[in-house]
């Protein structure tokens, strides 16, 4: 069994963001993602709701930039299912099928 300080299930932009920060107070976190990052975004056609980006942008524009941000800052990535979260006593169980 790994043993992980945090794991991030999901690699939106809230996700992606969760990553980032724990990654600048130096957690070194795992980010679980079932199918690509950026999540929904990925399919919108255009974001309007994102802050420095007064005339939006698309959804593939917002998926290359969640990416580079995760390389940017080293986050370490898996494209996984997760079967169950569990609480225990030395903190939760994440069952997850890594790809």
């Amino acid at each position: 069994m790994l043993k992980e300080q945090v794991i991030i299930i999901g690699g939106g932009p809230a996700g992606v963001a969760c990553a980032v920060q724990l990654k600048r107070y130096g957690i070194d976190p795992l980010l679980l993602e079932k199918n690509s990052i950026g999540g929904l975004v990925r399919n919108a056609w255009r974001l309007d709701n994102y802050p420095g980006f007064p005339d939006g942008i698309s959804g593939e524009e917002m998926v290359e930039k969640l990416e580079a941000h995760l390389n940017r800052f080293e986050i370490r990535t898996l494209k996984s299912e997760i079967r169950t979260v569990k609480y225990s006593t030395d903190g939760f169980v994440v069952d997850y099928e890594g790809k």
